[in-house]
């Protein structure tokens, strides 16, 4: 279990694991759509949707640690207001999190398309397209790419404070060290 000086490794893992699995996914699929249709493009677009799909397990394991765990403890007092905004910007990334995968998925499904991880059939597409599922899956994805970059921002910003401005060790803390209590 997690506390207010030590993380446990699972807390760790699961952090870095969705961290690292989103930027990679944001990555690929901001290049894969400059290729031009064709077997380079569908070997992204293959590699995208299945760390698209492994996002979604590590995140909805992720969000059901958090939620036996609870929130994580601050190291230092911090005003109300930035108590208030980590605290959402912590839940939407989380939500994003899942939202990301589910509408990839939704949009690849109700485009008649199959969903593969590694080349192991995962979900197989609609028989018949969903045009109109897909067009919107598709604009929440694009969105929830744009909004979760706009929060890893915020993220990291926040983690540049309290490493240096505040220097109450969060950073130190989330790569797994213990905290001395103050």
């Amino acid at each position: 279990m997690d506390n207010k000086y030590q993380l446990s490794a699972l807390t760790i893992v699961l952090h870095w694991l969705v961290a690292f699995l989103v930027i990679a996914a944001i990555a690929i699929g901001y290049y894969m759509s400059g290729l031009p249709n064709g077997p380079a493009a569908a070997k992204w677009v293959q590699l995208h949707k299945s760390i698209g799909v492994i996002i979604l397990f590590v995140a909805v394991l992720r969000l059901g640690w958090r939620w036996k765990n609870g929130w994580l403890n601050a190291l230092s007092s911090q005003p109300i207001w930035q108590n208030t905004v980590s605290k959402w910007v912590l839940g939407l990334l989380m939500v994003a999190t899942l939202v990301m995968p589910i509408s990839g998925i939704t949009m690849s499904y109700a485009g008649g398309h199959d969903i593969r991880v590694f080349g192991y059939l995962f979900l197989p597409g609609a028989e018949h397209k969903i045009k109109a599922l897909s067009s919107m899956a598709w604009e929440v994805h694009e969105t929830t790419a744009i909004v979760l970059l706009v929060l890893i921002g915020i993220h990291l910003l926040a983690t540049i404070k309290h490493q240096w401005i505040d220097k109450d060790s969060v950073l130190r803390r989330m790569l797994g060290f213990r905290i001395d209590a103050e």
